[in-house]
């Protein structure tokens, strides 16, 4: 049986981490495949789930992830495998010879979030041209790595991610102690109409337009919150993010969630009454699906690979578009036959992106890779 060293190093439910962990799942019942994952903030090697290796704390300027990063990968075995996969662009520094690499986005490298982000992903991203094969995980993800590394079409495979079983719809999920647990929590009225939002606070994100379509929404619904899920990301964004509600006097609307697990992630899918996702730029879009998956409503740009995902299923807009954002939102929590049609075609397209396909179509890569055709 084909030895595989499978690795990432992003954490279970990060956007990059939870694609990696479904598909390997799937992939080391035919494989005998290792899971490595290099995990920067404990400075740990982990192989299987069992620690193998780690480094020395550093000075603090010196404890970025990828400097860490860089520190265990020089832990990794470098024989006894006859494929590697680098789950993301930014692992494609490690130096193996014939590697598989999938490449999410190359956003740090095209529109930097933080000043020295251009400088680091130029580094982290130096062996996207020597992998034997890339997996991208949309169309628009091939453009942007076409264009910015001439990668030519045979060398390039288009495999989307997916959406799991644990996200589907929740039956009477407002009657459910958890849900008015979430309530109590988070100081909501039972009859709160929940826009909800699952992301970080960088800018590309757009979380500036999304409030200024909130201010219109709450003018015609004003039962309306906005409840944000995910940590910053970026501190300065969410300082950017909170500016902007005060402006706008929109902070007693608006709720703050940090990351959460699956299981409280679904409850919210299921019992909120719209979801909204303006990002400027994604290589895929992982939350506009999962709440396709959930039967909740959804508004979203149309930028970039987003289109790819939600298709007609969901409402799109520029995502300079306030006005557009703001009339569809409301428009799903006034109509409910409306928001009934869009909830049944976002569960019929997510059903087309299921991990078990994309798992055996990332197995299909490695036969071929491995019988050098």
């Amino acid at each position: 049986m084909p030895k595989i060293a499978y690795v990432t190093n992003a954490p279970p439910q990060a956007g990059m981490g939870k694609p990696a962990r479904e598909i390997y799942q799937r992939l080391k019942t035919q494989y005998a495949a290792d899971f490595f994952y290099l995990d920067a903030g404990k400075r740990e090697l982990l192989k299987n789930d069992q620690k193998i290796a780690e480094v020395s704390n550093l000075p603090k300027p010196l404890q970025l992830k990828p400097i860490q990063w860089w520190r265990l990968s020089k832990k990794l075995p470098t024989q006894g495998y006859d494929l590697w996969h680098l789950t993301n662009q930014t692992l494609s520094f490690i130096p193996r010879q014939d590697f598989l690499l999938t490449v999410y986005d190359l956003i740090e490298l095209l529109d930097p979030q933080e000043k020295l982000g251009k400088y680091v992903a130029q580094y982290l991203y130096k062996g996207i041209p020597k992998a034997k094969h890339i997996i991208c995980i949309s169309e628009y993800t091939k453009k942007m790595l076409q264009q910015t590394y001439h990668v030519v079409d045979k060398k390039i495979s288009i495999i989307p991610l997916g959406v799991g079983e644990n996200f589907k719809p929740l039956e009477n999920v407002r009657g459910s102690v958890g849900y008015h647990e979430f309530l109590q929590q988070n100081r909501l009225p039972k009859d709160a109409k929940i826009v909800l939002y699952v992301g970080s606070d960088h800018p590309r994100k757009n979380l500036n337009l999304l409030a200024e379509a909130f201010v219109k929404v709450k003018v015609s619904v004003p039962k309306a919150y906005l409840v944000k899920v995910g940590d910053p990301g970026l501190m300065a964004g969410r300082i950017e993010f909170q500016n902007k509600l005060n402006a706008l006097k929109l902070s007693d609307s608006v709720r703050f969630v940090g990351n959460i697990g699956d299981e409280k992630l679904r409850l919210l899918y299921s019992s909120a009454d719209v979801f909204v996702f303006p990002s400027f730029y994604e290589g895929f879009g992982i939350p506009p699906l999962e709440a396709m998956a959930c039967g909740l409503p959804v508004v979203c740009s149309n930028a970039t690979s987003l289109p790819e995902v939600v298709g007609d299923a969901g409402r799109l807009h520029n995502p300079k578009d306030a006005d557009g954002f703001a009339a569809s939102i409301i428009k799903i929590l006034t109509d409910a036959n409306f928001a009934s049609e869009l909830s049944r075609k976002g569960l019929e397209r997510s059903n087309t992106f299921s991990w078990e396909s994309i798992a055996q179509k990332t197995a299909e890569v490695y036969e071929r890779m491995m019988n050098d055709e």
